[in-house]
Formats: C-alpha cells, sequence, structure tokens
C-alpha cells in the first residue's frame, strides 16, 4: 500500500491508536501529526479506506464494507512475484536504476505549492484562505476538536504521553498560510481541541527546514 496516500484523518489516526496502544510501554511518546487543515472534514468513499482493511479492526473503520473487507485480505495473501512477475520485475528494475544513478528528484516547488494549495481549496470548498471559517467548517471545527481532545484524552487515561506535531513545509508553499489562517484554521482549533495543554511544536515556519534538499528524495 502507498502510505503517501490518504485518507490519513485524526479518525483514522486514532483507530490504528485504539487497535495498537497496547504494544507501547508506559510513559511512551505518541506523536501525533496535525496538517494546515485537519480541522476540517473530507468526505471518503469505501475505496480511501481500502488499506485499512488489512490491520484495522472492522469496527473501527468508517463506512465497513465486507466486499472491500475480503478484496483487501485476498490481495495481501497473494504472491506479487508469483502472480504478476513482469509487473513485479519491472518495478525492481525501475529502483534500482533511480538508486544506481544516485541522482536527486527535480521539483518545480513553486508550481507544486500551487497545486496543492488549489487542491485543498477544492478539496475543503474554500474560497478564501485568509477569511474566518464558514458556518459549515466551524462545525467541522468543533468535531475535529472533539477527535483530537478525545485522542489526547486515550493517551493520557493509559499513561502514554501525547506530542501535537506539524510537520514542516517548503517556504513556497508557507507563502501561502497567512498569520490570519494560522489563527482561524490552527490556533482556534487547538484552543478548542488541546484543552489538557499536551506538547505542540509547529514547524510549519520553522527555518531550518528551508533547503529543498529536505523535501526531496535521495538515492543511495
Amino acid at each position: 500500500m502507498n502510505w503517501a496516500l490518504g485518507p490519513q484523518s485524526l479518525v483514522h489516526d486514532f483507530n490504528i491508536l485504539k487497535n495498537y496502544f497496547s504494544y507501547l510501554k508506559k510513559d511512551a511518546t505518541v506523536i501525533i501529526t496535525l496538517c494546515p487543515f485537519s480541522c476540517l472534514v473530507s468526505s471518503y468513499n469505501k475505496q480511501h479506506n481500502f488499506k485499512y482493511y488489512t490491520f484495522l479492526h472492522p469496527a473501527t473503520i468508517p463506512g465497513f464494507d465486507e466486499s472491500e473487507h475480503v478484496k483487501a485480505l485476498t490481495l495481501k495473501k497473494q504472491n506479487v512475484l508469483r502472480d504478476a512477475p513482469l509487473h513485479t520485475l519491472k518495478g525492481l528494475l525501475g529502483y534500482y536504476k533511480r538508486c544506481a544513478s544516485s541522482k536527486i528528484h527535480s521539483c518545480d516547488f513553486k508550481k507544486s505549492a500551487s497545486g496543492f494549495i488549489e487542491g485543498w481549496k477544492k478539496q475543503f470548498d474554500i474560497s478564501n484562505l485568509d477569511a474566518c471559517l464558514s458556518k459549515k467548517h466551524l462545525q467541522e471545527q468543533e468535531l475535529r476538536a472533539s477527535n483530537l481532545s478525545e485522542m489526547i484524552a486515550f493517551c493520557l487515561e493509559r499513561d502514554l504521553r501525547p506530542v501535537l506535531v506539524i510537520p514542516p513545509i517548503h517556504p513556497e508553499l508557507r507563502e501561502y498560510f497567512t498569520d490570519s489562517f494560522v489563527e482561524h484554521y490552527i490556533n482556534d482549533f487547538l484552543k478548542k481541541g488541546n484543552i489538557q495543554s499536551a506538547y505542540f511544536r509547529n514547524y510549519m515556519f520553522d527555518h531550518r527546514f528551508d533547503s529543498d534538499n529536505t523535501f526531496l528524495i535521495h538515492y543511495s
């Protein structure tokens, strides 16, 4: 499964934690990763949950579908080298060629940042990132804040240490997130959702990560 693909919402994160927290020792740190739009709700179809069917309890998968469950388990049991040898070998050859070249993937960060922003605005139905949240988005923020607070409480009740983290972003993408955006979409969200005052680190504007190399893939 490609774990770079969505959904990776707080709801899914919490369900993973519920399923596997027992493997953590007392005082273990649980990193809760937040994104600029973690306070909003996305709608997903049953295919979006596909990767979760192989390792989460059915009761914790939103909109659980038995046919998708069976399909996911069937794929998990397949021997890809046996069932799709040419496809597998092509993938391996491509990987080794990239490793041998030891090159860094180039990227037009300005274009990429613009694409991300336009995609998010369409996904969450936002016309102006600097404006106050709409009534609909405020309701979503309340719901997600409740999810976050419940997740933090879950950790504390089990002697786990929750840490909230917003990862660094490229300077080109950072340009789109103004003080007004941060106040409405991040600070207001945390005021509602982090009532337990869990440790929080925001690396969005941390200039230690300004180098392009931080956001590129190296093959060595």
